[in-house]
């Protein structure tokens, strides 16, 4: 049996409509409250900055900034409410979310494949498996029972809820 480095799949149920998960994916107030600190959504053309309510676009650049200061930065490629978001994510990588109505809860399922070089897969994989576990049960946290995981002092490196 073999093990591929290249790509990771996760899902999570969340106890809570599909739009409102939406929301908390595809807007800047939204995706802030349980994902990132800082966020800013540029419109392709002009750059223009979209307000914290208004919803990511395809070829909207991104700015995302965590507690420790991380930043990163991509583009949306398919924006398809309520279904379907693909973005760029670490240079060599492209992220899937798909959502779905499932009984009243949500389904979020997510794909990460990336092009990263042999000798840095096996990190962005670690990396990013521990990071996207963390973050959609901390969605799942802020959904059903408003507790942020999130640690919002970091004093060390190697934390992953920041």
């Amino acid at each position: 049996m073999s093990f591929c480095w290249d790509s990771l799949e996760l899902a999570i149920y969340v106890d809570a409509p599909l739009d409102v998960v939406d929301w908390h994916w595809a807007t800047e107030a939204g995706i802030t409250r349980w994902f990132i600190v800082e966020a800013a959504f540029k419109a392709p053309d002009a750059g223009e900055v979209r307000s914290p309510t208004d919803r990511v676009q395809p070829g909207d650049r991104y700015v995302w900034t965590w507690n420790n200061g991380t930043e990163e930065r991509g583009v949306f490629e398919v924006c398809e409410p309520e279904r379907r978001y693909v973005f760029s994510f670490g240079g060599t990588t492209q992220v899937e979310v798909t959502l779905s109505d499932v009984g009243g809860r949500t389904l979020v399922a997510l794909t990460q494949q990336t092009e990263a070089t042999d000798e840095d897969r096996f990190e962005v994989y670690r990396d990013c498996l521990q990071g996207w576990t963390f973050y959609l049960a901390n969605l799942k946290s802020m959904m059903e029972g408003g507790i942020d995981l999130r640690e919002t002092a970091p004093d060390r490196s190697g934390l992953v809820n920041v």
